[in-house]
């Protein structure tokens, strides 16, 4: 009875998941626009490149896991994990970010506590290493008014946010470097004494277990070869270079006299800003911000409104009912739930 109660409330939180998932993505969207719109043989075209790009993306990320992890996970549970990692980002804050959620997936894919801190610190550095490097890119090649041509208040909130967020992302990857190859004897003094705090000593055991953790972690990764780290560090780079190639593709599928070359820098201030969003995926936010960029790119509002549609089908809403049904999948097995035998 117990087991049978469970899997009822499984499945009606599923239908709720769904249900909620359906609820936001028509709130968020008007379809009253899209009627006149026929599809080209153009739109088709980019709308393939665009899916192309993201499954392409999918595979890096699910290769950098397996990678780290030693061939430890097969390609199919690297890529539940990546699916997993992008529901969770879809679900909750931006600005809480989804890298950390990484170490409890590995976990139950019976990797061990350290080696799971292990891939999670390292691909966080690495992601927040190519931002480190990239995000100045923009303002070398474009003026600041190419880069922020939106709303005076607007351009103003993007400088004082892009600017903000990318000084937390240099002193984050600085901290990630420390943790990972220069030892990390003072930090894990200084969470200590942090956590020996009246309020937070309830959290200091399991912070001195995650400093322990990295201790082991850093002086593995440190004896791993130089072209363990360039593999790591190109899958990276496609696979941010992908993502932020996606807006390219669509544009080729619904804009006119776009210049694909500032489109993809501006993508880079673009998910700058959206790490700072304080909103689940960054929705809301985000469809904000394509808007103000790149609606003089667009012949009439439908085909912008298109736009922002397929680009939030393919980086979030795809994610949402993946991740739901992995989720489900992963509750059912964990369950026991009987199966009708085949005859």
């Amino acid at each position: 009875m117990k087991i049978f109660s469970k899997y009822i409330f499984r499945r009606v939180s599923l239908t709720v998941g769904l249900i909620a998932i359906i609820y936001f993505f028509l709130k968020e969207f008007n379809f009253s626009s899209l009627r006149n719109i026929h599809l080209t043989e153009r739109m088709i075209l980019g709308i393939l490149f665009a899916f192309i790009l993201i499954v392409l993306r999918d595979i890096l990320v699910a290769y950098r896991f397996k990678l780290f992890s030693d061939n430890q996970l097969t390609w199919f549970k690297a890529l539940k994990i990546h699916i997993l990692c992008e529901f969770t980002a879809a679900v909750t804050p931006s600005v809480i970010g989804n890298g950390g959620v990484a170490f409890f997936f590995l976990k139950n894919e019976k990797i061990s506590s350290a080696k799971s801190t292990a891939i999670t610190v390292s691909l966080l550095f690495l992601d927040e290493l190519f931002l480190t490097l990239v995000s100045p890119l923009p303002l070398l090649f474009f003026s600041l008014y190419d880069l922020f041509n939106v709303t005076p208040f607007l351009q103003a909130s993007i400088k004082v946010v892009f600017g903000s967020v990318y000084l937390m992302i240099v002193l984050w990857t600085l901290l990630l470097y420390i943790a990972l190859f220069r030892g990390i004897g003072p930090l894990k003094n200084v969470f200590h004494k942090i956590f020996s705090i009246k309020y937070l000593q309830k959290f200091q055991h399991k912070i001195d277990s995650l400093m322990d953790s990295l201790v082991i972690s850093s002086s593995e990764l440190k004896n791993k070869p130089l072209i363990f780290w360039i593999k790591g560090f190109a899958a990276t780079v496609l696979s941010w270079t992908f993502r932020f190639m996606v807006v390219n593709a669509i544009m080729f599928a619904f804009a006119k006299g776009e210049n694909h070359f500032l489109v993809f820098f501006q993508q880079i201030v673009f998910w700058n800003i959206l790490t700072a969003s304080p909103t689940p995926g960054g929705m809301g936010i985000g469809e904000l911000l394509f808007k103000e960029y790149y609606v003089d790119f667009f012949p009439t509002i439908g085909l912008a409104l298109l736009a922002i549609l397929i680009w939030r089908i393919l980086t979030c809403y795809m994610y949402l009912f993946a991740g739901l049904f992995t989720l489900f999948g992963r509750i059912k097995k964990v369950d026991g739930i009987p199966q009708k035998e085949t005859k």
